[in-house]
């Protein structure tokens, strides 16, 4: 917040009535077992909606007029051995990153890994890639389904380390069927966002631009993927007022070696205040060698492609452009 303060905005954020500095572990439950749904609700949705109304009051009121404009800007309420090293170049620039998961998922077998020996730096030992880690790696990448072999919920994608503490080892797969419903029942009313008719949104001229890092290990970026190409299959011209950039490397909204997309928030300013639609964002990348190496992020479908031009007819450069 201060940075867009300094910027000149006014900022607001809100604890929706929760303790400070608290998890959903701590007001999460009404009592040993019962969910608190009120809070929950409060979290999810109900917050977000009084905030912003008290907030355009008290500008209205303290600057004797409306906001011109209005910006929400939000994000979120490892086992990397083989893959990164198999899939890191298979667009074209070696950077420790995976850029295109589809390509990867389609190229890597996690099973041609087993028996391969690494060094593991938390246990301080040489071990052995296991049948049991090629058979979560894969799982994980598929995604959970149904009994029946329906889709249940998005994969993660390769690059993405899990650490499930739960044990559900006991659960049959009807029974996994039912404890999926049953969590989407209860949860869906309140945190939930996957509406994709935002026909009003885009009647009323808003502007939005959503990024997802590859690397997420809490929300699968495949969930927000489906969520753009659910829009654009209503909307026509969707990339007229809604893009979606895809971040390799980075982590639950910050964090990793992908960098932060820093630019977004300005790119969708000059979008929204003088009609300059967003195309390639600059990104600063950490190379394995821990170097930084200038890259670019491209509204999905295109994608950052290497490129070479000659300066003086003497020396070439190496430059990525969106294709």
């Amino acid at each position: 917040m201060a940075g867009v303060i300094v910027d000149g905005y006014v900022t607001v954020s809100t604890d929706a009535g929760l303790l400070v500095d608290s998890g959903p572990a701590d007001w999460g439950l009404a009592s040993p077992g019962n969910l608190n749904l009120v809070d929950l609700d409060n979290f999810g949705q109900r917050s977000l909606g009084d905030l912003t109304v008290i907030t355009k009051q008290v500008m209205k009121d303290y600057y004797r007029k409306p906001a011109e404009y209005s910006y929400w800007n939000a994000c979120s309420n490892g086992g990397r051995q083989s893959t990164i090293a198999e899939c890191d170049d298979l667009d074209v620039v070696k950077d420790g990153l995976i850029a295109d998961p589809e390509t990867c998922r389609k190229t890597f077998d996690p099973w041609q890994h087993v028996g391969r020996l690494f060094n593991c730096s938390d246990a301080n030992q040489e071990m052995g890639i296991s049948s049991a880690a090629a058979s979560v790696a894969e799982a994980s990448w598929n995604g959970p389904t149904y009994s029946n072999g329906d889709f249940m919920r998005y994969r993660y994608d390769i690059g993405v380390v899990r650490d499930l503490t739960s044990n559900v080892t006991a659960l049959t797969h009807a029974q996994y069927d039912q404890l999926y419903l049953t969590l989407k029942k209860t949860f869906a009313g309140s945190v939930q966002a996957a509406e994709p008719r935002i026909t009003r949104f885009q009647e009323a001229g808003g502007k939005l631009i959503t990024y997802h890092g590859l690397a997420d290990p809490g929300i699968t970026p495949d969930s927000t993927l489906h969520y753009y190409k659910e829009v654009s299959k209503l909307l026509p011209g969707t990339a007229d007022f809604y893009r979606y950039y895809r971040v390799p490397g980075l982590g639950h909204f910050w964090g990793g070696n992908g960098g932060q997309p820093i630019n977004l928030f300005d790119q969708l300013r000059q979008w929204v205040e003088n009609g300059t639609a967003p195309e390639a964002s600059p990104v600063t990348v950490t190379l394995p060698s821990n170097a930084t190496m200038e890259q670019v992020l491209c509204p999905w479908p295109r994608r950052a492609v290497l490129k070479k031009s000659c300066s003086n007819g003497t020396s070439t450069i190496d430059y990525l452009k969106c294709k």
